[in-house]
């Protein structure tokens, strides 16, 4: 009897050496030998007699390949690095653009650096190559030019150097630690959001996220040294994964991170503004203890905030102007599809915080066409209570997204004239405003043909970044007659 078991075991051990080498060998007589196994009885052998070796050898396989994704991501990697670098800043086109109205423009494109320079171990693909982080915000200070990507990237130029040798931009690489927050890679609708300059100190918004909590929370560096640390981060966040407000509490609403906001502007010497979307939890907007949806005041000093206007869907352009001792935003927001809107927020009311609807009231409607009962998008503002807006576009997924002042653009106006750039629409709306009517119309447009990203006006300049193929810096001004 201990003969057999023996003898049994002795099989059974014999079976196992051969079936190891068989696995992770290349040996000819044991593959032939494993070819006359039945495949179910060989299935059988594998998973449960040879399941070390087996998965010995597929770990092997997996090491194989993983190295060889290593190894051709790195060389991806120095194909678009190398062509970054050789591409940078230079001159891609010149060409002639014409208003409805008649008005010529000429466009001057350089190509921008996007990528990261860093060594091949520190890649991230995903940074590098999503068309999201190749959108971009321009700063100006003093003779440079900053361009600060949405991956945390920062390149700048001198201003004067490209109006005497307009036929490339020599780009200069900022070291700084920005890219530490610039949020999940994964999630295209990530990263920096808006920059402004208060007196040496750089404020960058941004889509922060701990434990998938999102919200839009702000950076603060000196422009000496471009270290950022944490300036401004509301307690108040939405959890993407639960649906859940901060508290716990469960919000109505469909998560969509592009929907953030994130524009700066100075408001006075001690305060900012930011504008907070309502990462498409509509319900917030309306929620007076909730910052999403919402126009909001900072103080430089104590970090204390005030809620400057609320009802707002995704406002992406700001600036701030004054009439007869009033101060008032002019704010270009996204609408659904359709109902894209321009409103105008009144800031000496300390009384009543001015609400402009959403998403009881708008002039757009849902992607999906539903009828939502907490969200109805009823047409009218005013009959519901709400502050109309002073313009809105029917037309729908134009993205109106930046709005600037300009005095010096459109030589023969009386009145003070606005550029309102769009991302999906491409084009630049051109609105004059008479203060003293409050009236607020387009009257020319132009198609740029890119989309529009951010806009600044320099002498009479027009410096626009784009979100084309290739991202590129662009220069416009009137073609004189």
């Amino acid at each position: 009897m201990k003969n057999k078991i023996l003898l049994f075991l002795l099989s059974i051990l014999l079976v196992f050496i051969i079936g190891t080498f068989s696995i992770i060998s290349q040996n000819q007589f044991l593959n032939s030998f494993e070819k006359k196994i039945p495949n179910n009885f060989k299935a059988f052998l594998k998973n449960t007699i040879f399941f070390i070796p087996s998965t010995i050898k597929n770990n092997q396989i997996l090491s194989k390949k993983n190295t060889q994704l290593e190894f051709e991501k790195k060389k991806i990697y120095e194909i678009i690095n190398s062509f970054n670098n050789l591409s940078s800043g230079k001159f891609i086109d010149r060409r002639s653009l014409v208003s409805d109205k008649g008005l010529k423009f000429i466009s001057s494109s350089f190509f921008l650096p996007y990528v990261f320079n860093k060594g091949t171990d520190n890649i991230d693909l995903s940074i590098n190559l999503s068309s999201s982080r190749k959108s971009s915000n321009i700063l100006k200070h003093k003779d440079n030019v900053y361009i600060f990507f949405s991956s945390g990237k920062i390149i700048n130029f001198q201003y004067k150097n490209y109006i005497q040798n307009n036929d490339k931009i020599n780009f200069k690489e900022i070291n700084s630690n920005l890219d530490d927050f610039s949020g999940p890679s994964e999630y295209y609708w990530s990263g920096i959001k808006d920059v402004i300059l208060v007196e040496n100190n750089i404020f960058v918004s941004y889509v922060s996220g701990i434990h998938e909590c999102y919200n839009i929370s702000i950076l603060k560096a000196d422009i000496k040294d471009f270290i950022f640390e944490e300036f401004f981060q509301p307690s108040e966040c939405i959890d993407q994964k639960n649906n859940l407000n901060f508290d716990g509490s469960p919000i109505n609403g469909e998560f969509a991170g592009i929907q953030a906001g994130g524009k700066m502007i100075q408001y006075d010497d001690t305060n900012i503004l930011l504008s907070i979307g309502d990462f498409r939890i509509r319900n917030l907007a309306q929620k007076k203890d909730s910052i999403f949806g919402k126009i909001i005041s900072i103080n430089l000093k104590n970090k204390n905030f005030n809620v400057v206007s609320m009802g707002h869907r995704n406002p992406q352009g700001m600036i701030l102007e004054e009439n007869t001792n009033e101060k008032f935003i002019l704010s270009a927001e996204h609408g659904p599809k359709g109902g894209d809107e321009i409103n105008l927020i009144k800031l000496n009311n300390a009384n009543e915080i001015p609400n402009f609807g959403w998403p009881i009231s708008s002039y757009g409607e849902h992607y999906d066409g539903k009828f939502r009962k907490d969200s109805p998008l009823y047409k009218s503002h005013s009959k519901y209570g709400f502050n109309e807006p002073i313009y809105y576009f029917k037309r729908s997924r134009l993205g109106v997204n930046q709005i600037i002042y300009s005095k010096k653009i459109i030589k023969n106006s009386n009145l003070k004239n606005y550029f309102v750039t769009s991302l999906n629409g491409k084009t630049i709306f051109i609105f004059e405003n008479n203060l003293k009517e409050n009236n607020f119309k387009m009257i020319d447009k132009v198609y740029y043909g890119k989309r529009i990203r951010d806009i600044e006006i320099i002498d009479d300049i027009i410096i626009i970044t784009d979100e084309s193929y290739t991202p590129s810096i662009n220069f416009l001004m009137i073609e004189s007659d």
